[in-house]
């Protein structure tokens, strides 16, 4: 962002409000290099999106709203087009790459506009919701079970829940 406002105001040697309006604020800023990074990658590379998007989204149970979440690399990155998305992704600072307690990679997004101002996110994320949903109330369950020392009265009855977890 600061690069595309430096670059906007670079002839006058400014830095106006007017130009950070231009380019449509942070969210518009992350919007259009998002665009630029993906759309100058290969096709097969730009085909993991939806796929690594997955991974980096959650939906909130409470109120259902997409959030960012974290997510360890070597799950997210299993082929070579993932893999090289992400590399994408972190080099152009959408996403940032840190480790974990146990020392793994893990990848998030840089900044939530991504997911709620990219429209190639947005639609992507949309599509995806109810998936999310679904995994998101499947790891609460999963959660709760942990917490009460596996206990066999709280594993998915036979139906449509444990199909749907089958399912994710």
């Amino acid at each position: 962002m600061l690069e595309a406002l430096y670059q906007a105001g670079r002839a006058e040697r400014l830095l106006t409000f007017a130009a950070y309006r231009a380019l449509g604020g942070l969210e518009g800023a992350i919007a259009r290099r998002a665009d630029e990074v993906v759309e100058a990658l290969s096709p097969t590379v730009q085909d993991a999106l939806p796929t690594v998007l997955r991974a980096l989204t959650t939906v909130r149970l409470g109120d259902n709203s997409v959030a960012a979440a974290p997510a360890v690399r070597d799950n997210m990155a299993r082929t070579p087009a993932q893999a090289a998305l992400l590399d994408a992704l972190i080099a152009a600072r959408l996403l940032v790459s840190d480790e974990n307690l146990e020392g793994q990679a893990v990848v998030r997004v840089a900044h939530e506009a991504l997911l709620s101002r990219w429209p190639r996110a947005r639609d992507i994320v949309n599509a995806d919701r109810s998936f999310l949903e679904t995994r998101a109330r499947l790891r609460t369950d999963a959660g709760r079970w942990h917490a009460d020392n596996r206990n066999p009265d709280l594993l998915l009855p036979a139906g449509i829940r444990l199909a749907e977890a089958r399912n994710c």
